[in-house]
């Protein structure tokens, strides 16, 4: 576990996380950004860009995870397709050696 110190909104934060240091102030600089646009587009306290910054970055975690399913879906859909197709193909090849071998 490392111990990691970041910076948000011009306040430090010491955490623990399995990941780097490198990716920890990757996170951190997100979350930042998110802050700053909060700030950006309304009067509002840190606080509540905080709060807001919270709810964009959720709402996008969660849109990526339906993505990430759909392309799950998807993809066994196509494995599926591919099982169903080399079956075909094999039962096709028999039938045609048989067919050649009279």
């Amino acid at each position: 576990m490392n111990r990691v110190t970041v910076t948000i909104s011009g306040r430090a934060y010491t955490i623990l996380a399995e990941e780097s240091k490198e990716y920890m102030d990757r996170v951190a600089e997100l979350v930042n950004s998110k802050i700053s646009e909060a700030h950006e587009n309304a009067d509002l306290t840190v606080e509540q860009a905080s709060v807001l910054a919270a709810i964009n970055i959720a709402d996008e975690c969660l849109k990526a995870q339906e993505q990430a399913d759909s392309i799950r879906d998807q993809l066994q859909t196509y494995i599926e397709e591919t099982r169903h197709l080399r079956s075909q193909l094999t039962k096709a090849t028999k039938q045609q050696k048989l067919a050649s071998s009279k």
